[in-house]
């Protein structure tokens, strides 16, 4: 059991670090496009994490003779999404806190541009933007984005384990 747990924990961390180093890079590459509003295109940042996770689970199984439970692969998945997502909003944090301290002020501006446009009313423009200013404090914003990722990572881990999975009947 303990040469087990060892192994989770160090496949974990492994793909953890890959997963989240892309995406924090995948992320300056759209803040230096000026796409970092863009949420369309933020959502290759969870493609990233499918694939990891996919290849975290593949990687398992064959280690372990093409069998992978239901519960390896949840603890699997769900590790890798919440170490990645704390090492993606940490480093989130530092670049907002220390190296581009103005991003959180231009991506409001952005979104009042993209909600006026919407036509909503001056009332609803500045309540969307007084919720988005009280979410985006960047400290926060690491509870924030990795309890939400962690959760969105736990999804697509039930869906792919269900999809799989190969247990032994011995387990």
């Amino acid at each position: 059991m303990t040469q087990q747990l060892r192994q989770l924990f160090l496949h974990s961390i492994t793909y953890s670090l890959i997963v989240g180093a892309t995406s924090f890079l995948f992320f300056l590459v759209m803040v230096f496009t000026d796409q970092s509003n863009n949420q369309s295109l933020a959502m290759i940042s969870y493609l990233i994490l499918i694939v990891f996770i996919i290849l975290a689970m593949n990687r398992y199984k064959s280690e372990n003779g093409g069998i992978l439970s239901f519960k390896n692969g949840v603890l699997r998945g769900l590790l890798i999404s919440l170490l990645s997502q704390l090492i993606y909003t940490v480093s989130y944090y530092l670049y907002t806190t220390f190296i581009d301290s103005e991003l959180s002020q231009r991506i409001l501006e952005e979104q009042k541009e993209l909600l006026e446009g919407r036509g909503l009313t001056d009332q609803q423009v500045k309540q969307a933007l007084e919720l988005y200013e009280s979410l985006s404090d960047p400290f926060y914003g690491i509870f924030i984005g990795t309890g939400t990722g962690t959760l969105i990572g736990f999804i697509f881990t039930l869906f792919l384990v269900s999809v799989m999975k190969n247990e032994d009947n011995d387990e």
